[in-house]
């Protein structure tokens, strides 16, 4: 039997995800400074420290907003334009943002020292400890520069800091995974988090698993062959991670009954250990697999 698989027209909400094909970073992070025209120098962007550029693609949040996990210390690069020479100081206040309440979380707090060179342009590292939250919370980051005498606004971001483990509601499922592939990703995350799994070995397992859900990554190839010999009444829970350059980058998915197909052809794995939103997307498509959950489905790829 062909199973023909269709995209999910939605993201996964609430995250929403966006290809990048430039090989940027992910979770790039860009800031407009609100800064009056006096100002000599002003924020262009904030970027995670530690970013995997050697991809052929990566996620990029939108809308702009830094992602990071709390508890941790997070290396930050800040890149800054302004009047060619100038140097000084930057210096942050944060505040926690919920249910439209805004408040101070101490006072400023140095960053380090920058100069700008000839063409106006420099950046700033820093490491900024970010405490641990019981629950996802907003942060709003203010800059400022002390050059020479005065102090000058240089712009604002804006953190989603979550707590350290998002992998809570799988934990409560009780479900039963089987992780197959050739991607170690994912083992090591399970294995991490304290999440049980079976392990299922290198190639697609066969759909006799009961209640299992099956987890991993294989080839297009191999996965289009493994459809063509499901059988009619197959009873399968599958997500595969499948690198796919015909379709978008999305999640194509099918269900029938008792059979629960899902392709996705987003790099989700590539940074799961550090990156928050990965890891929500991650535990959202088991959940979704694990109560047969159907999502608005569009027309074939």
């Amino acid at each position: 039997m062909k199973l023909p698989l269709k995209r999910v027209d939605v993201s996964l909400r609430p995250v929403r995800f966006l290809f990048a094909f430039a090989g940027c970073g992910a979770l790039a992070f860009a800031s407009t400074a609100n800064e009056p025209v006096e100002s000599r120098v002003s924020l262009v962007a904030m970027t995670p420290a530690k970013q995997n550029t050697d991809e052929a693609g990566s996620i990029e949040q939108v809308p702009q907003a830094l992602h990071v996990f709390g508890g941790r210390t997070v290396g930050i690069n800040f890149r800054l334009k302004g009047e060619p020479g100038v140097a000084g100081e930057m210096e942050a206040q944060c505040f926690a943002v919920a249910d439209g309440l805004r408040a101070p979380l101490g006072a400023w707090q140095a960053l380090g020292s920058f100069r700008l060179n000839e063409k106006g342009e420099g950046e700033l590292f820093a490491e900024v400890p970010v405490s641990k939250p019981a629950r996802r919370i907003g942060i709003d980051a203010q800059l400022r520069a002390r050059v020479e005498s005065a102090v000058v606004p240089v712009g604002s971001g804006h953190f989603m800091v979550y707590p350290d483990d998002l992998v809570a509601p799988l934990k409560r499922a009780g479900m039963t995974l089987g992780v197959f592939g050739g991607n170690e990703a994912l083992r090591s995350f399970f294995k991490e988090k304290e999440v049980p799994f079976k392990e299922m070995g290198r190639e697609l397992p066969s759909p006799s698993s009961g209640e299992m859900i099956l987890i991993g990554d294989e080839t297009d190839v191999r996965f289009k062959e493994w459809l063509r010999r499901l059988p009619t009444d197959a009873q399968v829970r599958l997500i595969a991670f499948v690198p796919d350059p015909t379709v978008l980058p999305g999640v194509y998915r099918q269900t029938s009954g008792r059979l629960g197909v899902t392709k996705v052809t987003l790099p989700i794995l590539q940074n799961l250990a550090d990156d928050p939103l990965l890891q929500t997307s991650l535990v959202r498509l088991i959940i979704e697999s694990y109560s047969n959950n159907s999502l608005p489905i569009s027309s074939d790829p």
